[in-house]
């Protein structure tokens, strides 16, 4: 089996001695300037790894970065440099680097690193992965998100938790989707789960598996999300939604790095990084005993604040050009941009539903344009009883989905939940309850005979 084949571009003698003497059981290519590295790489086509220093005589490294982007040369890249700065670290990552290391090395986590951007499947599948990542929608030159994009390369490559927070609509999945991208973790899988939008009692089979017998229906072991996202991340959404009694197993998650799966007496380890995002003021769910305190300290290792498009609107028209360039791809359009009266009615709009809402406009918008650019004409604004009702509507479809998967009758279950609900809401008064549904009393007395709730 031939080699790996590393190029190291530094201009300092030492570095590239160091390397052939720490791994030789690679094939390393030396240059001591990018320009030199250039050239190499145009000579010889088969490296697998890219080793750059950033600051060097004649291009630095960021610039190298910028070229091998441009001429589309897909070999990972890790930058390395003794003057690290955030605005090196985000730089780099935004232009494609794999990673990001500071001299001197540690060497054992180089040498992570180094076999872990060797183990990428392919050139073509990691290209896959960068080309779906940057379609989605972390833009913006607005101060307070370039705060976030250091925040992600400071964090990436830390295996702590992570805690986001923002109102709904902002992002939080995009963020979380980016910091694992940018980890060690990027070739295993991201598996999300909305806690707010599955029942609690569906919850912990979701969460944490199923032995066969564990319940009616379960005929078969089936692995919950902490083993789907096995040497990966769990992105918990909506963390604020846990009910108490599985918080207190997310927190032996955390803890322990072990789950236990319903109907199971033996621990399960478990490999995962957890993010989580809430829309909640998780302190203030603290003191009205909602939301435990430890759990909290046990999420909150490293906050991410996304703040609402409203208070970022110099960013609409950076979210409008990507939304547009979606559109035009998903559905066969050719829309040139946005007329700059649309543009601006858009930034007099202070978008309860944020990211979320403003792309639903665009979409709608573009779909009955009948030109080549969006006029004002066609920005139609939600009403907030309609943003909430399309909310509710994705929240249906997400249960709808986790039911469907588990072999659970859809309507009835969704019928039952409906009818605990509104007799709570009545004080279990039948009458009202039957009103409400424009039922006769005897019918609705039935059905919660048939569904034993009473």
């Amino acid at each position: 089996m031939s080699k790996n084949k590393i190029l190291i571009i530094d201009d300092e003698k030492n570095v590239h001695y160091s390397f052939k003497r720490v791994f030789e059981q690679l094939a390393i290519s030396s240059a001591y300037s990018a320009e030199e590295g250039l050239e190499k790489l145009s000579a010889e086509k088969d490296f697998n790894l890219i080793i750059c220093d950033i600051k060097m005589p004649g291009l630095s490294g960021l610039e190298l970065l910028e070229k091998l982007k441009k001429d589309k040369i897909e070999i990972p890249v890790i930058i390395i440099t003794a003057h690290g700065t955030l605005e090196n670290a985000i730089n780099a990552i935004q232009n494609g680097a794999y990673d990001y290391l500071i001299k001197p090395f540690d060497f054992q986590k180089l040498k992570t690193v180094i076999f872990n951007a060797l183990n990428l499947s392919d050139k073509e599948s990691s290209a896959k992965v960068e080309s779906s990542f940057k379609n989605e929608l972390i833009v913006g030159d607005s101060l307070v998100m370039q705060e976030i994009y250091k925040e992600i390369a400071k964090v990436a490559g830390k295996d702590v938790t992570v805690l986001v927070t923002g109102e709904s609509g902002t992002g939080k999945e995009l963020i979380a989707k980016a910091v694992h991208y940018y980890s060690l973790r990027r070739n295993s899988p991201f598996v999300a789960v909305n806690c707010g939008a599955i029942p609690s009692e569906l919850m912990e089979s979701e969460l944490f598996g199923y032995e066969k017998g564990a319940f009616t229906g379960a005929v078969k072991r089936t692995a919950g999300k902490f083993q789907q996202a096995e040497n990966g991340t769990l992105f918990l959404d909506e963390i604020g939604e846990l009910p108490p009694h599985l918080q207190v197993k997310i927190l032996r998650a955390l803890q322990e790095r072990e789950i236990m799966m319903l109907g199971s007496s033996e621990p399960v380890k478990v490999n995962v990084r957890i993010i989580a995002a809430t829309n909640k003021d998780l302190k203030e769910e603290i003191k009205q005993g909602v939301f435990r305190e430890d759990l909290y300290y046990r999420l909150n290792v490293v906050r991410i604040h996304l703040p609402p498009l409203r208070d970022r609107k110099e960013d609409i028209a950076h979210l409008v050009k990507r939304f547009i360039e979606n559109i035009n791809k998903n559905h066969h359009l050719k829309i040139n941009g946005i007329a700059q009266e649309a543009l601006e009615k858009l930034q007099s709009y202070d978008f309860p539903g944020n990211i979320r809402e403003l792309e639903n406009i665009i979409t709608r918008a573009a779909i009955h344009c009948h030109s080549d650019r969006l006029e004002a004409g066609s920005i139609e604004l939600d009403s907030s009883e309609e943003l909430y009702l399309n909310q509710i509507e994705k929240n249906i479809e997400s249960l709808a989905n986790v039911l469907f998967e588990k072999g659970v009758q859809v309507d009835s279950f969704m019928e039952k939940t409906v009818l605990n609900m509104l007799l709570k809401k009545f004080d279990y008064n039948q009458s009202k309850t039957a009103e409400y549904l424009h039922l006769n009393r005897n019918t609705l007395r039935k059905k919660l005979k048939d569904f034993n709730i009473i």
